[in-house]
């Protein structure tokens, strides 16, 4: 029975060229017992764990004795079912819902679409916080880690398209806070100076140093920015790793031609208590062509 599912879940996938997953709320999730003695373990790592779990569960609850087998798609959405924790409209005003979104390309439009994707998976109106995660090593951007390796130089020009894109879902409504992270002072004073809505925060990674620079503590004090850290590798999931993983968990024979367009990170607290409602991964991931897409007859 399970090599049936299988053979469904290849036959989706080898039909998709548009994958979005979501983990579920993993602070619930079962498999994170066996990492409690891991204080290594990554936020890379929870990711990977969570994403073979989303897809075995959705493997799991196919029901292939249907008459009525799932039509394949071009978008193929792919959740822990077990594990999504919509938040209760009635409680939404005592939850902080906070996004970290990790792209991996300089598309504007990956904004809109995680934060559509979070609103519509948790059932809400609207983010509190929103901080983004720009792509390394892009093509065209100066990126020079400063002398205490905390952050990097961004290039102005490749962050305003970013940036007008975030503040747009500000006027939308359906962000209250938007902000970046690992940038150094002269990167920062230049996108405030610049953008019509200043970012409220800045995450720093102190994984490689004891401190955050002096400079960036003045003047994000002088600006009435948070400075915030975190410990998240510099590519939370690379598109080697991604295409591994769709090879194992799926058996997708083309799993070459994936790519992760985007990451986000959500959580949820209770305002005033310090208590954590829920936490999870959403992911987006597109196939570069379906030239080479299994072309199979569905039965």
């Amino acid at each position: 029975m399970d090599t049936d599912r299988n053979e469904v879940a290849r036959i989706m996938v080898g039909h998709a060229s548009h994958i979005r997953l979501h983990t579920g709320n993993v602070i619930n999730w079962n498999l994170l017992k066996k990492h409690k003695f891991r204080p290594a373990m990554t936020s890379s790592d929870e990711l990977m764990d969570a994403m073979h779990t989303a897809m075995q569960t959705w493997i799991r609850s196919m029901n292939i004795e249907s008459p009525n087998l799932p039509e394949p798609r071009n978008i193929l959405d792919v959740s822990n079912t077990e594990l999504v924790a919509p938040i209760d409209s009635e409680q939404r005003d005592q939850m902080k819902l906070s996004v970290k979104l990790f792209l991996t390309r300089w598309d504007p439009e990956l904004i809109r679409q995680a934060v559509d994707h979070v609103t519509r998976e948790l059932g809400v109106q609207r983010i509190d916080s929103v901080i983004v995660s720009l792509p390394i090593s892009p093509p065209t951007s100066l990126l020079e880690p400063n002398n205490n390796s905390t952050s990097v130089i961004h290039d102005l020009e490749k962050v305003k398209p970013i940036w007008k894109e975030m503040q747009s879902t500000v006027d939308s409504g359906h962000v209250t806070n938007i902000g970046v992270c690992d940038f150094d002072q002269e990167s920062l004073k230049e996108l405030n100076d610049w953008a019509r809505i200043k970012p409220s925060t800045n995450q720093i990674n102190l994984t490689n140093c004891c401190a955050v620079p002096c400079d960036l503590i003045q003047y994000s004090r002088e600006k009435s920015i948070e400075l915030l850290t975190h410990n998240d590798p510099a590519e939370i999931l690379s598109g080697r790793k991604f295409q591994s993983f769709m090879s194992e968990a799926t058996d997708d024979i083309n799993s070459t031609s994936w790519s992760p367009a985007y990451v986000a990170r959500y959580s949820v607290l209770v305002r005033y208590r310090g208590i954590v409602h829920s936490k999870g991964y959403l992911l987006s991931a597109e196939r570069s062509s379906q030239d080479g897409a299994e072309d199979y007859g569905f039965f």
